[in-house]
């Protein structure tokens, strides 16, 4: 559907381009975009101002900056385009890095909170070996038992 949608622009904008330009894309390539586009969409693209922001989908914009580089660039704005692209690749990268630090790293070092504190008095204990785990929680009794314990250092 996406996709559609991009090429029903990119055959928009083509169409309004010059067409010593356009016939550099191999007919291949533009038959794919006949066909695969959506036949009644309807673009918000103005003839005027074909690369406004705005008009056309970032799908579009990623297609024609492929076709920029492939058919009509010449080498010198090859080499400009292909450092502007992995600087920008570089720079996404980056993102994915900070959001996936800021989404799974935690603080280790944060103040304890309460949900902390309960599950620290939990212990694990078996039932028997190799046989699923229960929770035993430890109540008043052990933990002032224990407490005393500690206190004398009586294992």
């Amino acid at each position: 559907m996406e996709n559609s949608i991009a090429y029903a622009e990119i055959f928009e904008i083509l169409s309004y381009m010059d067409k010593q330009l356009v016939m550099k894309i191999p007919i291949e390539i533009l038959e794919m975009i006949k066909r695969e586009r959506k036949k009644d969409y309807v673009s918000k693209i103005d003839k005027n101002d074909l690369f406004n922001i705005n008009n056309v989908s970032k799908q579009a914009r990623n297609i024609f900056a492929y076709l920029n580089f492939e058919y009509w660039a010449t080498e010198e704005e090859r080499k400009i385009l292909s450092k502007i692209y992995l600087n920008n690749e570089k720079i996404q990268e980056e993102k994915k890095k900070q959001e996936y630090y800021e989404k799974y790293n935690k603080n280790i070092f944060e103040p304890k909170t309460q949900a902390n504190d309960i599950a620290s008095i939990e212990t694990y204990v078996p039932v028997e070996p190799n046989k699923e785990l229960y929770i035993k929680k430890e109540n008043i009794f052990d933990k002032i038992r224990k407490f005393i314990k500690n206190f004398l250092n009586i294992d």
